[in-house]
Order: C-alpha cells, then structure tokens, then sequence
C-alpha cells in the first residue's frame, strides 16, 4: 500500500492540530509563561492564515547558547535575542509539517524588556512571534520586507496584549 505524504489543507473554520515544542535551560532565573509562549505562536500561524497541521520547538536559553548557535549557524560570535532555523520537513507518517526551531536568549530578553520598561512577558512573546514569522518566510532584510514583517508583529502582539 503506497503512503500518501502530501500535508492536507484544512477547509475554512477547520483547526488545524499545532504543536508546540517548548524546552527552557533549566538554571535560567527567568520565569515565563509557556502557554503564553504557545498562544504567540499559534495566533502568528493563524494571523498568516497558515493552515496546515504543524509543529514548531523552541529553546529559550541563554546567551552562551545563543551565541554558540549564532556562531555555529551565522558565523557571528556574539550572543542575539532569537534566532529562526526553518525547516518546513514532512512527517511522513502524519504529514505533520515542521516548520523548524526558534531559539531566544531569555537574559537577552529580561535587557531588552528593562530597556523599553515593558515586562519580560511582552518582549517573550515578541521574540517568539518575531521567531514565528521567519519560519513562514518573512525578513527585515530590505525596508519593504521588514515594513510588512513589523507591520505583522504589531498586529499579532495589539491581539495577544488587548
């Protein structure tokens, strides 16, 4: 019997099934509320009307970690507040597909939140949607693109904070 591996679109109204992977390095002092975390990514997938059945994991980790990816994947050794590796891979079993990993630096985090006087909560979820959007193809690499990737961020964080 041949398999069929071809990931099925859902009709309007459907909910597609999302899974949301999340690890935090354990000796982080920062605490962070990981259905919150999920919800940022599951409203940026619905936002960009992404309606497959999928999966995304998430590292939030710290600075030595980040930099060691940023310098084992970017060529850059310093430490970033996120990183996006897309993978957009098919479970063959399932046809589940994995859109790829998100990593955040969640002392980077806990800065930029003291910086902008917002709570670390608020920066969390801007990383992990500003991380969710990368997976589905969005970049800041010219002003056109990062006009509508910013453009996309506010509106997913004015629904995930009102």
């Amino acid at each position: 019997m041949k398999k069929n591996n071809k990931v099925k679109t859902l009709l309007p109204g459907a909910n597609p099934r999302r899974f949301i992977r999340i690890r935090r390095e354990p000796q982080l002092p920062q605490k962070v509320s990981l259905s919150a975390v999920r919800r940022a990514v599951r409203r940026t997938l619905e936002q960009q009307d992404f309606r497959k059945a999928c999966s995304v994991s998430m590292l939030l980790g710290s600075d030595e970690t980040l930099e060691s990816l940023n310098g084992r994947f970017r060529g850059i050794r310093r430490p970033t507040d996120v990183l996006s590796f897309g993978s957009r891979a098919i479970d063959p079993e399932t046809g589940i597909v994995h859109l790829g990993e998100i990593a955040i630096s969640l002392p980077r985090a806990a800065a930029q939140a003291r910086s902008r006087r917002a709570p670390l909560e608020q920066e969390i979820l801007l990383l992990a949607v500003h991380g969710t959007l990368h997976l589905l193809g969005h970049d800041h690499d010219t002003p056109f693109h990062k006009k509508n990737m910013w453009q996309a961020q506010r509106k997913i964080l004015k629904e995930l904070l009102f």
